[in-house]
C-alpha cells in the first residue's frame, strides 16, 4: 500500500457542498462495503456528485482502468475552477448502519500527467453542526501506474449529522493535471464494534466526531491539585505563551494551583493543548488552519485544545495591537465560561475570579468568530494610580480588542508635512482664503492637485507597508480643521449642490482613489484607508471606489439615542456607502460630554448599544470608539476622561463587538452583583435612573447645558442618584473588595455633582453685564498698544469677565475699554498672563487665520442682521469676518471679508499683553446704535495655560457677557448704544 503525506485544512475552505437529492446506489450489507464503481456512468448525479462533469472535467475513460471499464478521468486542463472534487455520498437512510463505524475508504488511482495537489477527504455536515476540522490525506504515489490509496476516518456518532461524503480533490495548476480513479468504494473496518464501545477512540483527524455527551467530565484541577498537564509546541509563539501565561495565572486565582507545562511529547492522562501543537497539528486544529481571530475550544478524549486563527508575524498580544490572537481568544473563552472569570474595569479591582476547589469541563466543542472584525478605542488609557499601562492594555486585550493586519481606520495623515516639507515645498500646501498656504500648520493641509503631492503620498504609503510588512492597512486623509485648498485647480472641484457634507467628496474620494490604484501595482494586498468626515461625509457622486479601498465613516449618532430619528438618520448615511463599498467601518464618537456647559454630564445606555450594532451588522466590517479626553473640569488631555462614567458601556459595547448575540440583561446582572455583592441593588438603581435620564425621547435634537443640567439631570436627580451610591457605600464599609468597588465608583461620579452645582448654579446666579454705552473720545488714541491716551481714562469699560457659564473663577483677568469719534469705534484690550508660557503658533502679523487657536481677544458685534467679529492676539495676529446673515453657520469664508483701513497693534508687557483696535464705522455699514435699536455684542478672551501633569494646552474661554454656550451664541449679547445718540 502506497503512503499518503499528511496535512491538514478546514472543511469549510474547500468546495462548497453540494445539495444531495436521494437516489439509489450500491450497498453490500453484510459486510458494510458502498461500491461506487457502477455509478460512474451517472457521475454527476447522486452518489457520485461532481459540478465538474458540466465542464466536461470529468469524464468516463472507456480505454485505461483497472479490471473492468469504464474508470472516471479528471482533467484540469478542462476545469475553469480551483479545485475538481468528486463526493461519494453515504445515502441519509443507510446513516444509522454507519454511525460510529471505523471506515476506510480505498480505491485505485493513475496519475497520467500534469502537476499539481489531490487530497482525500471524509466530510460531514447537518444544520446543528459547526463546520468540522479534519484530516486530508496528499497523494505522493508513482506516475504512469495504477496504485491502490486508502483514507481511514470515523463516521461520526453523532444524530445531527445529515451528509456523509468523502471527497476526493485535484488541484489546478499552470501544468493542469490528468487522473484517473477505479474502484472506489468505502468499507467498514473490522474493529468498528470496538469503535462504538469506546467512544472516545479516534480513528482518522476528525477531532469533531471523537467524543460522546455521555463521557465523564475531564479533570483540570481537582481538590486544589492540578491534574492537567498544558502541553505546547517547542519555540511556540509569542501569542501561545502568553495564553498560557494568562490560563495559569487565571487557574491560580481561583484555585490555588498551576497547571505543568509539556513542551513537545504530550504525557499521559488529561491535557490542555495551545495553539499549535502534535495532537491540534494531527487534527487538522493548528492556528495556521482558521481564519484570523475565529478560535475553537474542544474536548477530544483526554484532552482539551484551546486554538484559533493567529497574526503571521509572531506579535505579542501586548504590543502588536490590532492583530489577531485567535488562540488567546479561545483561552479567554475558556476562562470565561468554565472557571467564571471576568474583567470588568481595568486593574485589580475590576477582575473577578471566582474560587474553585476543582475544575473540570465535559464534552465541550465551542468555537466563534468576532461580529466585527476589527473593536478598538480612541483615547483608551485612563490616568488613574490604580491602573497601570500593562494592566489597561491587558483589559483591551481581554475585552478582544483587536483586528487583523493593523488599524484600518482612516487618520489625518499629513501631519508631519509641514515639518518635512513646508520650508522646501510650500506649493504643496493647500491655498488660503487669505491667500497664503498653509505650509506651516500643524494640521497638515495640502494640495491634492499638485502631481508632487499625490507622488510622495505614494512613495510615503509605500515605505510604510515596506516597513510594516505586517499591516495591510495605510490611510490618506486631509488634515483636520479647514483643508480645502483655494487655488485655481482645487476651488473648482467643490461642489456648491450638495449638502455642505459632500461639498468636497469628489475633491477627496478622488484623490484617495487614485493614491489606491498607484499602491495596488507594488503592493496588491494593501487597503487604502480614508475617513468619510467633515465636507467629504457624503458618498461621492462621481467616483466609483476600487475595492482596495475602505471607507471610515465618522458618525454622531451614538449615544444620542434620545434625538428624534436617530437611527434613521444613520441608515441614510450608511446606506449609500454601502452601496459603494464592502469595506466600512465607523468611528463612534461617544462624546456627549465633551463640550463646555455639558462637561460631566453623564451619557449611560448599555441596552442601547445591541439595538444600534444590530442597524450595521453585516454592512460594517468593525468600529473604533471616541472616548472622552476632556475632563469634567475642562481640562485637556490624552486620557480617557472620567473614565468610570464611561466604563459599563464600554464594558458592554466591546462584548457585543466580539459576540453580538449575548443577552445584554443577563450581562448587566452579572455586572452589578460579581462587582458591588450587598451593594448590587443600590449601584443598580443609580445607573438605571441615568439611563432612563438619558434615553427618555425628547421632541428636538439641542444638547447644551439647560438640557443637560435643567431637564435632563436637574439638582433633585443628581442628588438623589448620588445619595444610592453613599448609602452603598456605608453598607459595604468592611467588605472589600466589595466597598473599595462601590469607593471607585462615587469617587469616578464626584464631578457630576460638582458640574450640577456649576451649571445650574451658574445660571440662577443672574448675568452682571447688560449694556454698555460708549462716549465720544475728546481725541482719537493713537493706535500703538499702549493703552496711554487721555481718552481711555473716559471710555466705557467691559469688565467682571466670567466663564461662558457665568462662573467668576478664571485663572486669567481680562478688561476691555470702549470708545469712539466720528470715523471709528475704538478698542483697547488688557490681558492678564499668571502663566510662564503663552500660546503663540500662528506666525507673527498673520491676518485672518485660526487666531482663536492662539492666545486672543475678541470682540463680536451684530446688528440689521448683520454679523463682525474681530480676533487680535499677541504679535499682531489679527482676524475680521462679517456675514450679511446673522443665522449663517460660521464659516472661514466669512474672513474672505476685509474691514477696510481698520488699524491694530499689540504690545507684550510684564505679566500680561495690551492691545489697540480701531474699526473704520464705515466699514460696518451700520446705523449708530441707540436705545431703541442696539448693537448686540460680547467682548471674550482666549486663555491658554499648561499644566504639569498633561502636555496639552489647557483653553479658558471668558466673556463680558456669558454665552451659555459658545461665543457665537448672540441670543445672549449683551447691548452696546452711543452715549449721546
Amino acid at each position: 500500500m502506497n503512503k499518503l503525506s499528511r496535512s491538514y485544512l478546514s472543511a469549510l475552505s474547500l468546495l462548497t457542498l453540494l445539495l444531495i437529492a436521494a437516489s439509489a446506489f450500491a450497498q453490500e450489507a453484510p459486510g458494510l462495503t458502498l461500491q461506487f464503481k457502477q455509478n460512474y456512468e451517472t457521475v454527476g448525479n447522486f452518489p457520485l456528485l461532481c459540478s465538474a462533469v458540466e465542464e466536461g472535467a470529468v469524464t468516463l475513460e472507456q480505454e485505461d482502468f483497472v479490471e473492468a471499464a469504464p474508470s472516471l478521468r479528471l482533467d484540469c486542463s478542462k476545469f475553469t475552477g480551483r479545485v475538481i472534487g468528486v463526493g461519494h455520498y453515504i445515502h441519509p437512510s443507510e446513516h444509522e448502519a454507519w454511525r460510529g463505524k471505523s471506515v476506510t475508504f480505498r480505491g485505485m488511482l493513475k496519475w497520467l500527467s500534469g502537476t499539481g495537489r489531490l487530497q482525500l477527504q471524509m466530510r460531514a455536515s447537518g444544520e446543528k453542526i459547526d463546520g468540522a476540522i479534519s484530516t486530508a490525506a496528499y497523494w505522493e504515489g508513482p506516475r504512469g501506474e495504477w496504485t491502490p490509496f486508502e483514507l481511514q476516518a470515523t463516521i461520526p456518532p453523532m444524530s445531527d449529522v445529515q451528509h456523509i461524503n468523502f471527497m476526493v480533490w485535484l488541484e489546478n495548476s499552470p501544468d493542469p493535471a490528468v487522473v484517473l480513479l477505479d474502484q472506489t468504494r468505502i468499507e467498514a473496518d473490522a474493529t468498528a464494534a470496538q469503535a462504538q464501545e469506546t467512544p472516545g477512540a479516534i480513528s482518522g483527524g476528525f477531532a469533531a466526531y471523537a467524543a460522546e455527551p455521555a463521557e465523564a467530565p475531564l479533570p483540570i484541577i481537582t481538590d486544589g491539585r492540578p491534574v492537567a498537564t498544558i502541553v505546547i509546541e517547542e519555540n511556540a509563539s509569542e501569542t501561545v505563551k502568553y495564553a498560557v501565561e494568562e490560563l495559569n495565572d487565571h487557574l491560580e486565582r481561583s484555585t490555588g494551583a498551576r497547571l505543568d507545562v509539556a513542551v513537545g511529547q504530550a504525557p499521559d492522562g488529561p491535557t490542555i493543548h495551545i495553539g499549535r501543537a502534535a495532537l491540534t497539528e494531527s487534527l487538522g486544529l493548528a492556528p495556521e488552519y482558521f481564519s484570523k481571530n475565529h478560535w475553537m475550544v474542544r474536548r477530544v478524549g483526554d484532552a482539551l485544545i484551546l486554538t484559533g486563527g493567529d497574526n503571521d508575524h509572531n506579535l505579542h498580544p501586548l504590543r502588536g495591537s490590532h492583530e489577531s490572537y485567535g488562540t488567546l481568544y479561545a483561552t479567554y473563552e475558556f476562562l470565561e465560561r468554565v472557571v467564571g472569570v471576568r474583567w470588568y474595569w481595568p486593574g485589580e479591582l475590576g477582575l473577578v475570579v471566582p474560587q474553585h476547589n476543582s475544575i473540570e469541563v465535559g464534552d465541550v466543542f465551542w468555537r466563534g468568530e468576532p461580529s466585527y472584525e476589527f473593536r478598538s478605542a480612541f483615547y483608551n488609557r485612563p490616568n488613574d494610580p490604580d491602573i497601570t499601562s500593562e494592566e489597561n492594555y491587558q483589559w483591551w486585550r481581554r475585552m478582544r480588542w483587536g483586528g487583523d493586519g493593523g488599524s484600518p481606520i482612516g487618520m489625518h495623515s499629513y501631519n508631519d508635512w509641514p515639518e518635512r516639507f513646508g520650508d522646501e515645498h510650500p506649493e504643496w500646501f493647500a491655498l488660503q482664503h487669505n491667500g497664503q498656504r498653509a505650509n506651516k500648520d500643524p494640521r497638515g493641509w495640502v494640495c491634492f492637485s499638485n502631481p508632487e503631492v499625490f507622488d510622495q503620498t505614494v512613495r510615503d504609503l509605500r515605505a510604510r507597508l515596506d516597513e510594516h510588512p505586517e499591516r495591510r492597512f495605510v490611510t490618506v486623509m486631509p488634515g483636520d480643521g479647514p483643508f480645502e485648498c483655494q487655488c485655481e485647480q482645487c476651488k473648482p472641484q467643490a461642489d456648491l449642490t450638495v449638502d455642505p457634507r459632500g461639498k468636497w467628496s469628489n475633491y477627496v474620494w478622488a484623490f484617495v482613489n487614485r493614491v489606491a490604484a498607484e499602491v495596488r501595482k507594488t503592493h496588491p494586498d494593501a487597503v487604502v484607508t480614508c475617513c468619510a468626515y467633515s465636507q467629504y461625509r457624503d458618498v461621492p457622486n462621481d467616483v466609483a471606489l476600487l475595492p482596495n479601498l475602505a471607507v471610515t465613516m465618522c458618525t454622531n449618532y451614538m449615544p444620542y439615542v434620545w434625538q428624534p430619528d436617530t437611527k434613521r438618520n444613520y441608515l441614510d448615511e450608511i446606506g449609500p456607502w454601502s452601496q459603494q463599498t464592502d469595506s466600512i467601518y465607523v468611528w463612534d464618537y461617544w462624546l456627549a460630554r465633551r463640550h463646555a456647559g455639558v462637561h460631566g454630564a453623564p451619557s449611560i445606555c448599555p441596552r442601547a448599544h445591541k439595538e444600534w450594532f444590530a442597524l450595521d451588522a453585516g454592512r460594517v466590517k468593525g468600529r473604533v470608539i471616541e472616548l472622552e479626553n476632556i475632563y469634567a473640569d475642562g481640562t485637556v488631555s490624552h486620557d480617557w476622561a472620567n473614565w468610570m462614567y464611561d466604563i459599563l458601556d464600554v464594558y458592554v459595547a466591546m462584548r457585543l463587538m466580539w459576540d453580538l448575540d449575548q443577552d445584554v440583561e443577563q450581562m448587566l446582572d452579572q455586572y452589578f452583583t460579581d462587582l458591588y455583592g450587598p451593594a448590587a441593588p443600590l449601584v443598580e438603581k443609580f445607573y438605571a435612573e441615568l439611563e432612563t435620564a438619558w434615553s427618555r425621547p425628547r421632541a428636538d435634537s439641542t444638547w447644551d447645558w439647560s438640557v443637560a443640567w435643567l431637564e435632563m439631570y436637574p439638582p433633585e436627580l443628581v442628588a438623589r442618584t448620588m445619595g444610592y451610591l453613599r448609602e452603598a457605600e456605608v453598607l459595604t464599609r468592611g467588605q472589600d473588595p466589595w466597598h473599595a468597588r462601590v469607593e471607585k465608583t462615587l469617587t469616578g461620579f464626584l464631578p457630576f455633582e460638582e458640574c450640577s452645582r456649576r451649571y445650574s448654579g451658574g445660571a440662577a446666579a443672574g448675568v452682571q453685564n447688560e449694556e454698555i454705552a460708549v462716549p465720544v473720545a475728546a481725541a482719537a488714541p493713537t493706535v500703538d498698544g499702549q493703552l496711554d491716551d487721555a481718552c481711555w481714562q473716559s471710555a466705557a469699560v467691559a469688565e467682571g469677565f466670567v466663564d461662558r457659564f457665568n462662573s467668576p473663577d478664571l485663572l486669567a483677568a481680562t478688561t476691555m475699554l470702549v470708545t469712539r469719534d466720528a470715523d471709528c469705534l475704538y478698542v483697547a484690550m488688557r490681558a492678564q498672563l499668571p502663566g510662564d508660557e503663552i500660546k503663540e503658533t500662528i506666525p507673527a502679523d498673520s491676518r485672518d487665520r485660526h487666531v482663536w487657536e492662539d492666545e486672543s481677544c475678541e470682540v463680536f458685534i451684530v446688528a440689521e442682521d448683520r454679523f463682525y467679529q474681530f480676533l487680535l492676539g499677541p504679535r499682531n495676529i489679527f482676524g475680521d469676518a462679517h456675514s450679511p446673515d446673522v443665522n449663517e453657520t460660521f464659516d472661514m469664508t466669512m474672513f474672505g471679508w476685509n474691514a477696510e483701513g481698520a488699524e491694530y497693534q499689540t504690545v507684550m508687557g510684564d505679566g500680561e499683553w495690551t492691545a489697540e483696535l480701531a474699526i473704520p464705522l464705515t466699514s460696518l455699514e451700520l446705523a449708530a446704535p441707540t436705545e431703541d435699536a442696539p448693537w448686540r455684542v460680547n467682548f471674550c478672551r482666549n486663555y491658554y495655560y499648561r499644566v504639569p501633569e498633561h502636555a496639552e494646552w489647557q483653553w479658558e474661554t471668558s466673556a463680558w457677557r456669558p454665552p451659555f454656550g459658545n461665543f457665537h451664541n448672540i441670543e445672549r449679547f449683551g447691548a452696546m448704544i452711543f452715549a449721546g445718540e
